[in-house]
């Protein structure tokens, strides 16, 4: 009983900020919807767009790219903090 209240907090920031957005882009990617009108269902007709649109390879390349990047910086960053404290022992 006290490793499920010790797991509790956890469960509950995965489930409010992990496991409720990510349900909440599978059901918007099926509608079409601009906040405005009332939403309609779409099927697959979003995901038929994006596939034959042209700018989709650019844009994940550029995501790509930019993940690369930042989690070298903050791993460089960590790293060189992480030594600058260990000197400071």
């Amino acid at each position: 009983m006290k490793a499920y209240l010790l797991v509790s907090p956890a469960i509950v920031l995965f489930i409010a900020f992990i496991a409720v957005p990510v349900i909440g882009i599978v059901v918007f990617s099926f509608l079409q919807w601009d906040l405005l009108t009332p939403p309609k269902f779409a099927g697959l007709t979003n995901f038929r767009m994006l596939f034959h649109d042209g700018t989709l390879p650019q844009a994940l390349f550029n995501s790509l790219l930019f993940d690369i990047m930042t989690t070298t910086l903050h791993i460089v960053i960590g790293m060189g903090l992480a030594r600058s404290d260990q000197r400071a022992i």
